[in-house]
């Protein structure tokens, strides 16, 4: 089995990235599978599988489905199965691999999904193209990325945090913004590029409720790299930062509640039958 040692990065957050990122990444991946569902019998991928949110809700979708979740980190294996256990689903295979170099024979799968991970590839057409290679002819892809800034108020406290603390930058440990794929038409050209013919681009949007304003930041506040620089910061110009952040976080609020949307670009294609 491929193995790849975890980045210390990820092997700080990826306790306190599952907890609150599952369960709003969970639409999205519901939705992902509604659009490209997997038919009884197949051989099914996701790639860049994180915690497994997207294993698990194909699972869902046909009880004994044989589904394999990759990952570059193999930190990620014991949440893959801790959430498969929680949904009730049977056991889901793990293997720490690269997206761009999958361990894995020719034509092996019938559908593959990614969802919010493409974004932390290096090469992300170089990832597409492997996920092509393990597609079956006629074999399907579901990705997901997010969409531009403007359009994804999931980051928005976050965004707020950088512009009071200049020099902080949202991104995963190797460096990459989860929103460097964001750019309209962007998606579909690398689909295209890795020689899938004719995308179909979907745009959905999702709300998240944050129920405590003061309970987001108190997160945002205890990640490493931010309390580090907060603790550099005189005591006003922490209450500073607080200010801004939770002021970001009040221009969602409608009829008493903050609700955040979020929008995601997913691409769908098939490798040609005969290709």
């Amino acid at each position: 089995m491929a193995q790849s040692e975890p980045t210390s990065g990820w092997a700080q957050m990826a306790e306190r990235y599952a907890a609150y990122a599952v369960a709003k990444n969970r639409p999205y991946a519901r939705q992902l599978v509604e659009l490209a569902p997997p038919q009884q019998g197949e051989r099914v991928l996701d790639v860049a599988t994180g915690p497994g949110v997207v294993a698990v809700e194909a699972a869902r979708a046909i009880p004994g489905l044989d589904v394999l979740a990759t990952d570059r980190e193999a930190i990620w294996e014991p949440y893959v199965a801790r959430l498969a256990a929680e949904a009730g689903v049977g056991e889901i295979p793990f293997r720490a691999m690269p997206a761009e170099a999958l361990d894995l024979p020719d034509a092996s799968f019938d559908l593959v999904y990614c969802e919010f991970g493409l974004m932390f590839v290096p090469d992300p057409v170089a990832a597409l193209r492997e996920m092509r290679r393990v597609l079956r002819p006629g074999g399907r892809l579901a990705v997901a990325v997010w969409s531009g800034p403007e359009k994804v108020g999931h980051f928005a406290a976050m965004q707020a945090l950088q512009e009071a603390l200049p020099g902080e930058s949202e991104s995963d440990p190797a460096g990459f913004s989860p929103l460097r794929l964001g750019k309209p038409g962007l998606l579909r050209s690398m689909v295209e590029a890795a020689e899938f013919p004719s995308p179909i681009i979907v745009l959905f949007t999702e709300e998240y409720e944050i129920a405590d304003p003061e309970a987001e930041w108190v997160r945002l506040a205890a990640e490493p790299q931010t309390a580090r620089r907060l603790a550099e910061r005189t005591e006003s110009e922490r209450a500073e930062v607080r200010r801004r952040v939770l002021e970001r976080l009040e221009r969602f609020r409608r009829e008493g509640r903050i609700r955040v949307p979020s929008e995601a670009v997913i691409a769908l294609a098939a490798r040609p039958a005969s290709g």
